[in-house]
């Protein structure tokens, strides 16, 4: 019998590749210096650092250095001509501080398109906005042409999921040992390499809990040793064996995943019928 989870599940967070124009502002103030900023966008603009440098085999903690591969895009014209090109300046600062944390330049830019590629290095858990500006000025000037954007930085956690289960609803025991296949769908919306473990506790159906709780599932396609069919498509799996001296009645298994943020999973709840 298949079993899917009822509470649908939400990403809260999307992956987002660009922004739009209404996520960047250019300073008005400027329009009539000799540079003027358009079109400036941030890839990403929202980062979840739960996604980031996730190992499989590593726990995850909030101060984990992880980098954010930043890519600054903005037109510039110039209005000015020689000189040999402008000085283009790209900083990151996080909210309510002064100091950049970090800077990119240009030299020597001419009018067209300007491309910065960042590795932004921060802690797993520096979460919040975070100013990246853009200026550009002609040797000689004074006042630099200024583009601005936020960047948003969170730390999601989010826990792995278990969104459907296999397993019969009933078993017969026979006098030899009867094999039984236990398979679980699991999901992490941090990537499969999140999930940290799977695993199961059963209970008697006098209520009491089965002896070698609790039972490790597996992903790693041995059909013959756990009753994984394919490694690595997110089932686990475990195949159990019932000797012919099974107590009789209805057993609980109660399903459960971890992942390397040490975040525990809904419970999936499946009843079996020995008989």
């Amino acid at each position: 019998m298949r079993l899917r989870n009822i509470l649908p599940v939400f990403l809260l967070l999307f992956a987002c590749t660009g922004c739009s124009e209404d996520d960047s502002t250019i300073d008005p103030a400027v329009s009539d210096s000799a540079i003027v900023f358009t079109d400036m966008e941030l890839s990403p603009f929202v980062v979840d650092t739960d996604t980031l440098s996730v190992m499989s085999g590593s726990d995850k903690s909030p101060d984990d250095i992880v980098t954010i591969p930043l890519r600054v895009s903005i037109r510039m014209q110039r209005n000015a001509t020689g000189g040999g090109g402008a000085l283009l300046r790209c900083t990151v600062t996080p909210d309510g501080q002064r100091q950049p944390i970090v800077e990119e330049t240009i030299q020597g830019a001419e009018s067209g398109l300007h491309t910065f590629t960042i590795d932004l290095e921060l802690r797993r858990g520096d979460v919040g906005d975070y100013t990246v500006e853009v200026t550009g000025e002609e040797t000689g000037e004074t006042d630099p042409a200024v583009a601005l954007a936020n960047m948003r930085v969170v730390y999601g956690n989010n826990p792995p999921v278990i969104v459907e289960v296999t397993a019969p609803d009933t078993v017969t025991v026979q006098a030899q040992p009867v094999p039984v296949d236990l398979s679980v769908h699991v999901v992490d919306p941090s990537g499969p390499k999140d999930i940290k473990r799977v695993f199961f506790n059963s209970y008697r159906p006098d209520g009491s809990p089965s002896q070698g709780n609790p039972f490790t599932m597996y992903d790693d396609g041995n059909v013959l040793l756990h009753g994984d069919a394919v490694a690595g498509d997110g089932w686990y799996s475990l195949r159990v064996t019932l000797p012919p001296t099974t107590t009789r009645g209805e057993y609980d298994f109660e399903f459960r995943a971890i992942d390397y943020s040490n975040t525990t999973s809904n419970v999936v709840i499946h009843k079996m019928i020995v008989r």
